[in-house]
């Protein structure tokens, strides 16, 4: 810490620690970088927001997505949803009633409560980022790739980058483990901050294309499905089967959604046990370098902040009550050893070699800093439950546009026919269904195929039949989850409608199924967060 302290100093006052807005990194990572280079617009500054650290070999769009994936898949979320939710109310408001938004705005639902919230969600997803007023350190955008000597004196002030960085945001690749500066950075940003549990942020580069392709799936699926209302009343017999076919995904999705379970499952699988092997066998001899004049520059890097003789050393101070407490290493201001002398006489002491230094280096890399990758990404068939939820999302919003639409009858006392008690009643059963209960066993096709995909891994050798046996096993599986969202509507609907003793313990026992499912993933940690 000492050393960092003294590179950040001279950083500041050379000038050389810059900041870039979000536009300007989005800028950096265009086309348009060439024409443009954002860090003329950049600024001086001695702390940052955000540290970006990323692998060149990684193309520009797959980082920008990660951008706009980390900074706006919430916000866009939350502002889809309010958008339907406030159109919702103002038509409620206008038409005088609940009840009453069905026979008079008929035509408006579908804008209002689809169309709308889905152009939110694409526009703050793309967009969201550019207003806010976070600063980053992104190399692209905050060095002047043209002047090879501040080029040099900056990449010697990284280390003080990381450390005066409150968070770090790793824009993560195949090859991100596999290069020697990314490693560095990461390495560095655990060693030195305090709070790092809840600052270093990964995105994967598959996790925003899986998340936009599986939203637009679903999207295209709301959009084609039939808009014209059933106007034929099935009997009390015939109740289940009429729901259950009405309920079931059309034929685009079935085809669609299972290709992109198989396709994004794959990358998933492969890329993240790729991760976990090259940490868990990770050399700093061996990491690769671009110019092998920067590993020189690493190697001085890490024997110099890991070299623990020259850490400062640990003080302990009594206090008025006689408590001891012990001063941390950043408190203290000079080193064990200095440097020159330690150089000299590290033979005849107890302290590690230089060679020994590196390492320990590999270690904390292999160990420390390995685990704490694993708690924020898990393992390879682990997934996001947010991921899946959110993917669903488009699920959702039809799910709204349903019940505003009386099931897209233009009049709700039409329910009256069907068995419900009151408007009322099949309102709050209709939310339930398509708000609840569809969207929440729909999620469960993610996770399902990321394991059926794993086990096929592990059986079939080469990409194009691994893909071929993937797109079979994924279409099972969301087929199988198709059938179980439309069983558990239907199940609903005739349990509201008739409330039959057999149906209801019949539905108890499906719904702790379910519920038992859910349990198993969860303790197969496929829900991880």
């Amino acid at each position: 810490m000492h050393l960092i302290e003294q590179q950040a100093a001279a950083a500041v006052q050379r000038g050389l620690f810059i900041s870039a807005s979000a536009r300007g990194v989005c800028l950096s990572l265009s086309c348009l970088a060439r024409l443009w280079p954002s860090y003329h617009s950049s600024a001086n500054v001695s702390k940052v927001d955000y540290f970006i650290s990323h692998s060149w070999s990684c193309p520009g769009w797959k980082k920008m997505l990660g951008m706009c994936y980390y900074f706006n898949f919430n916000l866009a979320t939350m502002l889809s949803i309010f958008t339907c939710m406030v159109g919702a109310s103002i038509l409620v408001l206008v038409a005088g009633s609940f009840s009453g938004v069905a026979s008079e705005y008929q035509d408006w639902l579908a804008v209002t409560l689809l169309y709308s919230p889905i152009l939110v969600f694409f526009l703050t997803f793309f967009l969201g980022h550019l207003p806010r007023c976070k600063t980053f350190w992104f190399d692209g955008a905050c060095v002047n790739q043209t002047d090879m000597l501040e080029k040099a004196a900056i990449l010697q002030a990284i280390p003080a980058f990381v450390a005066n960085s409150t968070e770090m945001l790793v824009l993560w690749d195949d090859e991100y483990f596999q290069r020697l500066w990314c490693i560095f950075d990461l390495a560095v940003f655990c060693k030195t901050s305090r709070s790092q549990y809840f600052a270093l942020h990964f995105v994967p580069n598959w996790a925003p294309s899986f998340s936009l392709s599986c939203f637009m799936v679903m999207a295209l699926g709301v959009f084609i499905l039939p808009v014209v209302p059933r106007n034929d009343w099935p009997s009390p017999d015939s109740l289940f089967t009429s729901w259950f076919y009405d309920e079931l995904a059309p034929l685009p999705v079935l085809v669609m959604a299972p290709m992109l379970l198989a396709w994004f499952g794959f990358e998933k699988l492969d890329g993240h046990k790729q991760m976990l092997d090259q940490m868990a066998s990770f050399d700093f001899r061996n990491a690769q370098c671009t110019l092998e004049t920067d590993r020189v520059v690493l190697q001085r890097q890490v024997q110099d902040l890991f070299d623990e003789a020259l850490e400062p050393p640990l003080s302990i101070s009594i206090d008025a009550a006689g408590v001891s407490e012990t001063v941390s290493d950043a408190d203290s201001a000079d080193p064990l050893l200095l440097k020159k002398v330690l150089q000299g006489s590290r033979h005849v002491t107890s302290y590690p070699t230089e060679e020994e230094v590196i390492d320990h280096f590999n270690a904390y890399v292999r160990g420390p800093l390995r685990d704490r990758v694993v708690s924020l990404m898990g393992h390879e068939m682990d997934i996001s439950l947010k991921l899946c939820a959110v993917s669903n999302l488009p699920v959702v919003l039809l799910g709204f546009f349903l019940v505003f639409s009386c099931d897209r009858h233009s009049d709700c006392s039409s329910a009256l026919v069907q068995g419900y008690a009151s408007v009322s009643h099949y309102l709050v059963t209709t939310a339930l269904i398509n708000c609840v209960i569809v969207p929440l066993l729909m999620s469960f096709a993610f996770p399902l195929a990321l394991r059926a995909n794993h086990l096929v891994t592990l059986l079939v050798k080469g990409k194009v039949w691994r893909f071929v046996f993937g797109f079979v096993v994924s279409s099972l599986v969301f087929a199988f989850v198709n059938v179980l969202q439309a069983a558990g509507a239907a199940g609903m609907v005739v349990i509201a409608c008739q409330g039959s003793t057999p149906w209801v313990i019949g539905y108890s026992i499906a719904g702790l199924l379910m519920f038992f499912l859910a349990w198993v993933l969860s303790r197969k940690e496929l829900f991880c967060a």
